[in-house]
């Protein structure tokens, strides 16, 4: 799934990303309307989970993105950049396995620290994607 306009993301707020776009959606795992955000298992098993967006040039702060199962807990995977990393953009390629049960959920969020509000940039096929791939019972 995709997001097919920039997001803006609020200074100092960890933010849940909405997916309006699908190219494939072959388990009903995504509604572009309804929680949009998510990505709901309606199989269980062993999950290839793939983010990537990107934040245009701006270099103060810090920025990060994650994967959050369930809406609460620990994050699946996190990747962050400082401020020497971001003078020129910043893009992030988030990816982890992992092992769900039917009904569980996964959302991807951001957060930065620019002193303002950020947009997350719309440019296919990379930003801001997110996907989630079966990879067998596990």
């Amino acid at each position: 799934m995709y997001h097919s306009v920039s997001q803006s993301i609020t200074n100092a707020t960890e933010t849940t990303l909405a997916f309006d776009s699908e190219r494939w959606d072959t388990d009903t795992m995504h509604d572009t309307v309804t929680n949009n955000s998510r990505i709901t298992f309606k199989t269980a098993g062993l999950y290839l989970l793939n983010f990537s967006f990107e934040f245009p040039t701006h270099g103060t702060g810090y920025r990060y993105g994650l994967i959050r199962i369930n809406g609460s807990g620990n994050p699946v995977a996190f990747e962050s950049k400082d401020s020497a990393s971001v003078a020129s953009g910043v893009g992030f390629a988030i990816a982890s396995l992992y092992k769900f049960a039917v009904n569980d959920y996964v959302e991807a969020r951001v957060y930065q620290t620019s002193g303002g509000a950020l947009n997350v940039t719309a440019a296919a096929p990379y930003s801001a994607e997110f996907s989630a791939v079966w990879v067998g019972l596990g």
